[in-house]
Formats: structure tokens, C-alpha cells, sequence
């Protein structure tokens, strides 16, 4: 037989430069995968994100909230009625 011998492998097995641009841009997308699967699995990166809240609440510190303050933010948070509001304040004056 002419030509290459059957255990060379060259330009041939590649199919020439077309062929090896082809390879090489499949181990490139490869690469790209992994780098980026990594990426996601450090930053602990999720689908679903938690939103934000829409209106943070001014944080209080404890110290500085009265009864009678806790019992009005509770009120105006619908944790309880009217009724209750007026009996808690006037329990409290």
C-alpha cells in the first residue's frame, strides 16, 4: 500500500483544517460547560431567588419600644382588631 501508514494519525484523521477547527470548538464548548457548571455550584446560585420585601420595617431596638408602642405596631399590622387596640391601651395607660 501506498500513502500514510494505518497507525499514523495526522492531518487525515482530522479530516484537515476544517475538521480540527470543528475539534477544537467542541473541547472549547466543553470547557465553557464546566467552567460555568462550577461557577453556579460555588456561588450557590439558584433558579428561583427569594424576593425582596417590598416595604422593610424600620428596625427598632428593643430598648427603646414601650408597651404601648408594640401594642400600635401590632395594630397597625392587622394583628389585632380595633376592639382589642382600645382594651391593650387603655390596660396600658
Amino acid at each position: 500500500m501506498r500513502g500514510y501508514p494505518q497507525h499514523y494519525i495526522g492531518p487525515r484523521f482530522f479530516g484537515g483544517g476544517l475538521g480540527m477547527l470543528c475539534f477544537l470548538l467542541i473541547i472549547g464548548l466543553l470547557v465553557y460547560l464546566v467552567v460555568t457548571n462550577r461557577r453556579d455550584r460555588s456561588t450557590g446560585a439558584t433558579e428561583q431567588t427569594p424576593a425582596a420585601p417590598e416595604t422593610p420595617e424600620t428596625p427598632v431596638t428593643p430598648a427603646a419600644q414601650t408597651p404601648a408602642d408594640i401594642v400600635r405596631m401590632r395594630y397597625a399590622r392587622g394583628e389585632i382588631t380595633r376592639e382589642e387596640f382600645e382594651t391593650m391601651r387603655k390596660d396600658l395607660e
